[in-house]
């Protein structure tokens, strides 16, 4: 299949998603699917020097980056946009990654008037903490864009049957599937002991207070 990866960004400083989509598309690859990914140039409190309209490779996947502009935290970009419209019909599938975020809504959007069909991870955006933020603002964006691009997705991708159990009182009437992070082991055959604590300075005798 020739799948298409839609993402606000693919900076690791963005958190889980962009780490996600990144392997994600190395399984697709190694599977025989080929991997595109558009996204944006914004990178937390600014946006990165990448090249525009040309393709970057990486891990096989092809990413195209687009410059983000104004408003920024909602990762609008024309460029972007303009580039879904054109080639979304050259893909047999597109996956979109989060929701509340321009690439998302425009992706999902696209696809619904061309009829490609599209999944949707919202990568814990639903979950009721978060739904919970700016309630007022955000009733009006989901009752407009987020639901009806939500409602028509070929699928909603969850990645534990608690998130998807969470989610369920919205009432989406997309279907939906849990599938939960997979890992490259061989990523993790070298790791050494007491690397961390080398690396950063922390003696032997001292704990270490993971957080996630």
């Amino acid at each position: 299949m020739k799948i298409l990866q839609v993402i606000s960004s693919v900076s690791m400083n963005a958190g889980g998603p962009p780490k996600a989509a990144l392997e994600f598309s190395r399984e697709l690859l190694r599977q025989g699917h080929q991997i595109d990914i558009f996204t944006t140039n914004v990178d937390t409190d600014h946006d990165w020097d990448v090249p525009f309209g040309t393709p970057v490779e990486h891990d096989g996947a092809i990413v195209y980056f687009h410059p983000v502009g104004w408003p920024r935290q909602w990762a609008f970009s024309s460029s972007l946009a303009r580039a879904l419209w054109r080639e979304a019909g050259n893909y047999d599938l597109i996956y979109v990654y989060s929701v509340y975020m321009f690439p998302s809504a425009i992706a999902e959007y696209i696809c619904r008037i061309k009829k490609i069909p599209y999944v949707v991870q919202p990568h814990g955006s639903l979950d009721p903490y978060i739904y919970q933020r700016h309630r007022g603002r955000k009733w009006w964006y989901e009752k407009f864009i987020e639901w009806p691009n939500l409602n028509r997705a070929a699928a909603l991708h969850f990645t534990t049957e608690d998130e998807m159990n969470l989610v369920k009182p919205l009432g989406l009437k997309a279907p939906t599937f849990v599938a939960p992070y997979g890992l490259f082991d061989k990523d993790y055959h070298d790791l050494q002991k007491g690397y961390f604590r080398a690396e950063h300075s922390i003696s032997s005798n001292k704990k270490i207070i993971l957080f996630m």
